[in-house]
């Protein structure tokens, strides 16, 4: 072990943890492991956390949110549900996207429109929708 840890004390980017020691090296390898989790807490702040909690997302939830945010005269447009998988439960987002993928815009807020639960689960409609799979598309 002790090997290891000098050897990511070694590496390049960590040489003035190196000059302290090799116990020096551990807040060095930390902040590439937080570097590596970046992205995903970017996408998390995008999405809009903190998330609301729910026990179960129902199909009728998602269904209401895209009736009420879906322009029924713009066939451009399509809702889009995601899923993250997290070890309380799963991490949802909804969102209203171009057929390019790129989201839509509420002309009266100028925010993105987009809804993001969290749930423990999500109820057999849904979960049968997903299958295997971690997106849902509604046009």
């Amino acid at each position: 072990m002790r090997r290891k840890l000098q050897d990511i004390a070694d590496a390049p980017g960590n040489e003035a943890t190196a000059r302290s020691g090799v116990h020096r090296s551990l807040p060095g390898f930390a902040g590439q492991v937080n570097a590596a989790k970046e992205p995903a807490r970017a996408f998390l702040e995008e999405i809009g956390l903190p998330a609301p909690s729910t026990d179960v997302l129902s199909y009728a939830e998602v269904v209401g949110f895209f009736r009420t945010h879906l322009s029924p005269t713009d066939a451009g447009q399509e809702g889009v549900v995601l899923r993250k998988r997290l070890r309380s439960g799963d991490l949802f987002h909804l969102a209203v996207v171009t057929t390019d993928g790129e989201p839509v815009v509420d002309p009266a807020t100028g925010q993105k429109i987009s809804y993001v639960p969290k749930a423990r689960s999500c109820d057999p409609e849904l979960t049968e929708l997903f299958g295997d799979r971690d997106m849902i598309i509604f046009d």
